[in-house]
């Protein structure tokens, strides 16, 4: 009988062949839940945007003296104590501007947006906006009624 103290080509053929099926299906399954993962946190950052965006414009409709009539159904200008402030929609930004200066960023990835006023824009005492968010192929759609601070009910 011959002393055996190793292991023979087939084992660690064997040995290597297991252990590969087994980081295989671990990478298999880490991949799939990164990805997982990257998909939700797009929702989520898709939808904290619209949040923002959304309830920046509500607070400015309900401080607004009034809404101007030079309003558009893609843009919303108010008077806010004097001062004319502008929300537009710039590729797929949502801009702030004040009196005219500065285009600042309040939203991104919005693929639509859609100003309605009620009765109508001269004597507007609501506001009704919609917007569609889009980013890799998520897409999020975000409704509100305002009411204007200055309307007479």
């Amino acid at each position: 009988m011959r002393d055996e103290k190793g292991l023979t080509l087939i084992e660690l053929i064997v040995t290597i062949l297991i252990i590969s099926l087994l980081l295989g299906g671990i990478y298999g399954i880490l991949g799939g839940t990164f990805k997982v993962w990257l998909q939700g946190s797009e929702k989520m950052d898709v939808q904290q945007n619209a949040r923002i965006a959304m309830n920046t414009l509500e607070i400015e409709i309900r401080r607004a003296d009034r809404v101007n009539v030079n309003s558009s159904s893609t843009s919303l200008n108010l008077t806010i104590n004097g001062q004319l402030i502008r929300y537009h929609l710039s590729g797929t930004q949502l801009l702030r501007t004040v009196s005219g200066e500065g285009n600042n960023p309040v939203a991104y990835n919005i693929k639509q947006l859609r100003f309605t006023y009620y009765p109508s824009v001269s004597s507007c005492s609501l506001v009704e906006i919609y917007m569609e968010f889009e980013s890799q192929g998520y897409v999020y759609n975000i409704t509100s009624k305002v009411n204007v601070r200055s309307a007479n009910f």
